[in-house]
């Protein structure tokens, strides 16, 4: 089977990622953000399950692995993504988009505590840099209204 080259890999999570921020203004104008969000990870949900059928991936997973990623698919995706919704209400999406990317020292935080998956320093180090990048943007942004 033909395997995406990393770039490939991240080129598609670009191109998928940051459309959605702007098509999730759209969706807020004509349903809750729950219904929103019901129909988007359905639709994703039945995606990724054809792939898996294409592929010939295995889907078996134990009862407790069944649990621990639907409470992992509930607080960091459905949980998140309302907050995500709302915010688009009353946010640009651009900002709602920026918050946002503290999103993997999140769930990097979750993955430990379901999974017991190691935290390194590196992943650590990552997540704070990416938190100080949002928060320069954000004191940027206050700045320059200050300015005016």
């Amino acid at each position: 089977m033909h395997r995406l080259k990393n770039w490939q890999l991240f080129a598609v999570c670009v191109l998928v990622w940051s459309t959605t921020w702007h098509a999730i203004t759209y969706q807020i104008a004509h349903v809750t953000p729950e219904v929103g969000i019901a129909l988007r990870f359905g639709l994703a949900g039945a995606v990724v399950l054809l792939l898996c059928v294409a592929r010939h991936d295995s889907l078996r997973f134990t009862p407790a692995q069944h649990g621990r990623l639907a409470l992992q698919g509930c607080f960091m995706y459905g949980v998140s993504y309302i907050c995500v919704y709302y915010a688009e209400r009353y946010v640009a999406s651009g900002l709602v988009a920026v918050g946002y990317s503290a999103s993997p020292l999140v769930t990097g935080l979750g993955a430990r505590a379901l999974f017991g998956i190691r935290i390194t320093p590196r992943f650590i180090l990552g997540g704070v840099l990416g938190l100080a990048g949002v928060a320069l943007i954000f004191l940027a942004r206050v700045w320059q209204g200050r300015r005016r």
